[in-house]
């Protein structure tokens, strides 16, 4: 009897073993698909990234060559973009978060409609809301790549007044959230 007692008490301690063993082994095979799955993630948001900055390139050597275009050579549309993004660049009325279309054809001392058809013309289509908008999401983006600023911070120095606002734009711009925006450019 006690033989029998013995050798049930082995296998209950080889079954304990193995499930153990089991537990070990799944435990480090799911730890592996993590960090597979969390370097795969780093790498497409690096990739993400590069694609970005050299989209951000292209719009600034874009908006550099009509800057360097002599001005007779511009229709009056071009030349009145070159004075939006020369006043953008300068003076970044973008980041007040009053700053509408009205706004800004004052400040250009011009009215809405030929600040319009000048944006709408030379900024591949987009509405003047759309181009502040693209301006804040550019400087939003700058930030967050070179300063440790929080993203709150952030998004009131661009020019944004809510935050989910801020987020949704981001997202379709950038295609990652601002904080894994700023884990790929570290």
């Amino acid at each position: 009897m006690a033989l029998k007692e013995k050798e049930a008490s082995e296998r209950i301690h080889l079954i304990i073993i193995i499930a153990l063993v089991t537990i070990v082994v799944l435990g480090a095979l799911a730890l592996w698909r993590i960090m597979m799955d969390r370097r795969r993630l780093n790498e497409r948001n690096h990739d993400l990234y590069a694609t970005i900055q050299q989209m951000l390139e292209k719009q600034n050597e874009a908006e550099q060559a009509l800057e360097e275009t002599p001005e007779t050579a511009l229709s009056g549309n071009q030349q009145l973009y070159q004075r939006i993004v020369r006043l953008m660049k300068e003076q970044k009325p973008y980041t007040d978060s009053n700053m509408n279309r009205d706004s800004m054809a004052q400040l250009l001392g011009t009215n809405y409609n030929l600040l319009a058809d000048a944006i709408r013309e030379c900024a591949n289509g987009q509405s003047i809301g759309d181009f502040i908008e693209d301006w804040r999401l550019r400087h939003a983006a700058q930030l967050l790549a070179e300063t440790d600023h929080s993203i709150g911070l952030i998004i009131e120095m661009s020019g944004f007044v809510t935050r989910s606002h801020f987020n949704t734009l981001f997202r379709e711009r950038f295609k990652m959230t601002p904080s894994e925006y700023r884990k790929a450019t570290k």
